[in-house]
């Protein structure tokens, strides 16, 4: 359910492709198991892609997809999405096309390697999967567009498997 190079915009190669236990994912920190367990998280799934890292145009694009119970175990699991693209220096932005059942899409200027850093974060759910790209890269270098491009994709490929 999560993108393959082939979907990549041109100059991109793949780094990471890994699945996620609710255990293992708790250890990165950011939901405790607890919550994990509560939202019926299954199992998810990461392709992580990059170009030009050590150039004057890095970028990076993650893929990711999680499988629940049930939808409204996602829905929950979106809604603590939510909440935490808010907080802090994230602001939200508007997203003018339908992605999934619901969706949501922050933004955050941020510093990288000494430059002013843009990062996308898309987030949705279809039934009982949810799904997100986050599209990082140098202040002027990336476009929201590219980020919803890619979700939409994603998107089809998760309403897909439901099928």
């Amino acid at each position: 359910m999560v993108l393959p190079l082939e979907e990549m915009p041109p100059g991109f190669v793949q780094t990471v492709s890994r699945s996620w236990t609710p255990r293992e994912l708790s250890r990165q920190g950011t939901w405790t198991l607890k919550q994990l367990r509560q939202w019926g998280y299954i199992v998810g799934y990461e392709a992580e892609f990059t170009h030009d890292l050590t150039g004057p145009s890095p970028m990076q694009i993650s893929s990711d997809a999680g499988a629940y119970r049930t939808a409204a175990g996602a829905r929950r699991s979106l809604r603590a999405n939510a909440a935490a693209s808010r907080r802090g220096l994230w602001r939200p932005l508007e997203l003018t096309t339908k992605i999934g059942d619901e969706a949501l899409l922050s933004t955050l200027v941020t510093t990288l390697r000494g430059g002013i850093a843009r990062v996308f974060f898309l987030v949705w759910r279809h039934g009982r999967y949810k799904g997100s790209i986050t599209l990082s890269g140098a202040e002027g270098q990336v476009v929201v567009s590219t980020a919803v491009s890619l979700a939409k994709t994603q998107e089809l490929r998760m309403r897909r498997a439901l099928e």
